[in-house]
C-alpha cells in the first residue's frame, strides 16, 4: 500500500473512532436527559439552531443549497441526519436503557449500511463479512428479545423498535452522503440550518420550558448536543465515509455498544444481566469482522 493510502486510511479509521467515542457519551448524556431533566423538544432545540450559527459562514461561502448536487440526495442528507433521526433516536432513548441503544443502534448500523450500499453502490462482501453481518442481527435480537421478555410491561421494546428504525435511517444518510459529492463540512452546515428551520413551525406548541434543569445543566448538555455531536461527529463521520467509504465506517461502531453499556451501568445505574452482555459481545464481534479490518490488514502489507 503506498505511503499516501496508509495516510488516507489512518486518519478514516481515526476519524471513525472519534465519531464513535462520542456517539456513546451523546447515547449516555441523552438518555440522562431524557428520563427527567428535557423534554424531547428541548433537546432537539439544543441540538440544531446551536449548530447552525456556528456553521452559518460555511452557508454564506458555500450557499444555502448546493447548486452541484442532486436535490432528491440533499434532502435525504438533511432529513436523516437530521430530524429524522434525532427524533426517532431521542424518543426511543425515553423508552429504553442506554446499553439497549448503544447496540441496536450504531450495533447494528454497519448491516443496514451494507444493505444501502448493496443496493445503491454495488459493493460485494467476503464471506467474513457476511458473516460479521449475520452475527451483528443475531446479537441485536439477544439484546431486544432479552429485554422484551424481561421487562415487557414497561414498553422497552418500542424503543427497541425506534433504535432499529434510527439505524436504518442514519444508514441510509451514510450512502446518500456519500453520493451526494458534497464535504463533510458542508453537509453538517446544511443538517444544522435546515433541520432548524422545520423546527421553528413547531416550536410555540412544543412546550419548552427547561423547567427541570439547571442553566448550567443547559449550557452543558447545549455543548454536547449542538458543537460536539451536531458539528463535530458530522464532520468526523462524513470525513471517514470519504476517506474509507461507507460500509467500513459504519463497522466502526462496534466500539459504541461496549462503551454504552459499560457507561449505562456505571452512571446511569441501569442492570447488567447475562443475556444484555452476551448480546453487546457478539454484536461488537461481528461488527468487527463486518468491517473487513483482516482484508485492510492483508493490503497494509502487501
Amino acid at each position: 500500500m503506498p505511503p499516501t493510502d496508509r495516510r488516507i486510511l489512518a486518519l478514516g479509521v481515526a476519524a471513525a473512532l472519534v465519531t464513535v467515542l462520542i456517539w456513546a457519551s451523546w447515547i449516555l448524556s441523552t438518555r440522562y436527559a431524557v428520563t427527567g431533566r428535557f423534554s424531547i423538544a428541548e433537546l432537539m432545540l439544543m441540538r440544531f439552531p446551536p449548530a447552525a450559527l456556528l456553521l452559518l459562514p460555511v452557508l454564506l461561502k458555500r450557499g444555502f443549497w448546493p447548486r452541484e448536487a442532486r436535490w432528491g440526495l440533499v434532502v435525504l442528507v438533511i432529513a436523516c441526519s437530521g430530524p429524522g433521526f434525532v427524533l426517532t433516536m431521542v424518543t426511543g432513548m425515553s423508552l429504553a436503557p442506554a446499553s439497549d441503544a448503544g447496540a441496536l443502534a450504531p450495533g447494528t448500523l454497519p448491516l443496514f449500511v451494507a444493505l444501502a450500499s448493496a443496493l445503491w453502490l454495488g459493493e460485494r462482501f467476503t464471506p467474513v463479512r457476511l458473516a460479521g453481518f449475520a452475527m451483528i442481527v443475531f446479537g441485536g435480537l439477544v439484546v431486544g428479545g432479552g429485554e422484551l421478555l424481561a421487562n415487557a410491561q414497561a414498553g422497552a421494546w418500542r424503543g427497541h423498535l425506534l433504535f432499529l428504525a434510527a439505524s436504518s435511517i442514519w444508514a441510509v444518510f451514510t450512502v446518500a452522503f456519500r453520493l451526494s459529492g458534497l464535504s463533510a463540512l458542508h453537509a453538517a452546515a446544511l443538517t444544522a440550518f435546515w433541520s432548524s428551520v422545520a423546527l421553528l413551525p413547531v416550536l410555540p406548541f412544543a412546550g419548552i420550558s427547561f423547567d427541570g434543569a439547571e442553566w448550567g445543566e443547559v449550557a452543558v448538555m447545549t455543548l454536547e448536543q449542538g458543537i460536539v455531536v451536531g458539528v463535530i461527529a458530522l464532520l468526523t463521520y462524513g470525513s471517514a465515509v470519504t476517506m474509507i467509504g461507507p460500509s467500513r465506517t459504519a463497522a466502526f461502531a462496534a466500539l459504541a455498544p461496549v462503551l454504552a453499556l459499560a457507561g449505562g451501568v456505571a452512571l446511569l445505574g441501569e442492570t447488567l444481566t447475562p443475556m444484555r452482555v452476551a448480546g453487546v459481545l457478539v454484536v461488537a464481534l461481528g461488527v468487527v469482522l463486518a468491517s473487513g479490518v483482516f482484508t485492510l490488514r492483508r493490503r497494509a502489507e502487501a
